[in-house]
């Protein structure tokens, strides 16, 4: 009998890793290639390495950015999202495409018997969702998007993990901008509250 419970574990983990592969391969067949920006500061398309511009089945010149967060590693991802002055560089659809994949692929997979972790996947959701909110309310305030993914990330950490002060000082770090310390804690105060 528990042997055979070993053996659905393996199969479910098997089954969702497969599923995942299958899933955020797809995905960025959905986003439409983009024009490469004039002024960028690294390669663009990025091929054969991390970057914010990954071709992706793009021609010569644009970029998929769906495929830019997602074949990044989970650290390029969040610098992608967090960075200043890339307000164009993202469309509407990819990023909710992004964020609701990261959402319930963390839900999905928290309760599969491999330890996938769940710190960096809720940055990496908030972050998101924050950089999405930004792009919406982007046309009426003068404020940059990476800063409202680092906020959509502090927010999600704050009412997922409730620890504020451990949480403001690993975002702290993470962003290296003192200047944010009264926004981030009036977000995970905020968080944490309506999460209790």
């Amino acid at each position: 009998m528990a042997r055979r419970g070993v053996v659905y574990k393996i199969l479910i983990a098997c089954t969702v890793s497969i599923f995942t592969s299958c899933l955020l391969f797809g995905l960025p067949w959905l986003a439409t290639c983009r024009p490469c920006p004039r002024d960028a500061v690294e390669a663009c398309p990025t091929i054969g390495r991390s970057g914010n511009y990954k071709k992706f089945q793009c021609p010569a010149g644009h970029y998929n950015d769906l495929a830019s967060l997602i074949f990044n590693t989970n650290d390029d991802a969040i610098r992608n999202l967090f960075s200043k002055n890339t307000d164009s560089e993202f469309q509407y659809s990819s990023m909710i495409i992004f964020f609701v994949t990261c959402f319930f692929l963390s839900i999905f997979s928290y309760g599969v018997v491999v330890p996938a972790g769940l710190f960096v996947p809720v940055i990496v959701t908030g972050a998101s969702y924050g950089r999405f909110f930004g792009m919406l309310v982007g046309k009426h305030s003068n404020l940059n998007h990476g800063l409202y993914a680092v906020l959509g990330a502090a927010a999600l950490l704050g009412g997922t993990m409730r620890m504020t002060v451990s949480l403001c000082v690993i975002i702290l770090e993470l962003t290296n901008n003192l200047l944010l310390l009264p926004l981030i804690m009036v977000v995970l105060l905020v968080s944490k509250t309506t999460a209790d």
